[in-house]
């Protein structure tokens, strides 16, 4: 669903940061967790179910 069909205008600006701050978050705790699991089970094979 676009962001512009979710309310009103004055409104996209800030939905569109908050879209945004939730993906950054999830861009930086990502590689570290998969390092986490890589070292735990001595392989990528379970970082690809995390993924």
């Amino acid at each position: 669903m676009p962001l512009y069909e979710l309310g009103d205008v004055e409104d996209v600006g800030r939905r569109a940061g908050m879209v945004m701050t939730f993906a950054a978050l999830g861009a930086i705790a990502g590689p570290p967790i998969s390092g986490i699991i890589n070292k735990a089970t001595g392989g990528f094979g379970a970082v690809g179910y995390y993924a």
